[in-house]
């Protein structure tokens, strides 16, 4: 809503009118005929965020029947103490300032030309748009200092770990930001959820440049056959939690394309991996 070709306006990230528009659009799929009924979300950062918030949201409204699932990666469950642009009421200048930077440029970005009438419809939308929302992030984020503002609280799960009561499969990156909350969820949540802790950067665990990569959308793809078709499969025996644990190394040895290892789970090691470039 209020971003790229879409009406509306669009003042920032996590707002309610994000999560009323996205449970409008799971009441449309579920009444669809090609549809069971089943819907998972999946995403990473901004959509791995979003579909813990939703799992959160709908369950405490009491349309928990509408989310089966979530797949999340690189994501907090406390957006006041431990995200990368703002932690506990600090500003964190690298990701904080680039982060309000670029959202504040795309969106200022012009809607399609091709879905308006005229110039004119097409030229006052946009106008109106800068209008409204020309606004920095950061302003915000300075104006809500107080952790019980609910600013912070609607986009936070960790405030009731028990509205998230469906299976969550959660990824975290060794070279990622985001590396502290996925403990505190992974302790918390149902004992349906999963956890699995790579080396990756912030990007998609088959396709980032630090190694070993893995079968990422085949694992993610029998996590919803499995909770969306109810077809048995070998997510079933993925531990409540597995990381990677690199070898040593000295530092003129560090390269994300070498990484030596093993991943590991509770107490047993599961394979020795080998990268090359």
């Amino acid at each position: 809503r209020g971003s790229g070709s879409s009406g509306g306006l669009y003042y920032g990230e996590y707002l309610p009118q994000e999560q009323r528009d996205c449970e409008e659009v799971m009441k449309y799929l579920s009444k669809q005929p090609w549809c069971n009924g089943k819907i998972g979300m999946f995403g990473k950062s901004w959509g791995g965020f979003s579909g813990l918030q939703m799992a959160y949201h709908l369950n405490k409204n009491g349309n928990e029947n509408l989310l089966s699932t979530v797949i999340a990666l690189y994501s907090t469950d406390d957006r006041f103490n431990d995200d990368i642009h703002y932690k506990g009421g600090i500003l964190l200048g690298d990701d904080c300032l680039s982060w309000s930077s670029t959202m504040f440029v795309r969106n200022a970005l012009p809607p399609t030309p091709h879905f308006f009438k005229s110039f004119s419809e097409w030229k006052s939308i946009w106008k109106h748009r800068l209008n409204a929302t020309a606004r920095s992030w950061l302003s915000s984020w300075i104006e809500h200092d107080n952790e019980d503002d609910e600013f912070w609280k609607h986009g936070s799960i960790n405030r009731n770990y028990n509205h998230v009561n469906i299976p969550v499969l959660l990824y975290a990156g060794l070279e990622d930001g985001y590396k502290s909350a996925i403990f505190r969820m992974i302790q918390y949540l149902n004992l349906n959820s999963r956890l699995i802790v790579g080396p990756w950067t912030h990007d998609w665990p088959d396709v980032s440049i630090a190694w070993p990569k893995i079968d990422f959308l085949g694992i993610c793809l029998d996590w919803f056959n499995k909770h969306l078709k109810l077809h048995f499969n070998d997510t079933n025996d993925l531990p409540r939690v597995q990381i990677f644990i690199r070898n040593s190394f000295k530092p003129h040895q560090v390269r994300y394309t070498n990484n030596l290892g093993f991943f590991i789970d509770f107490d047993k090691h599961l394979d020795e991996v080998k990268c090359k470039k």
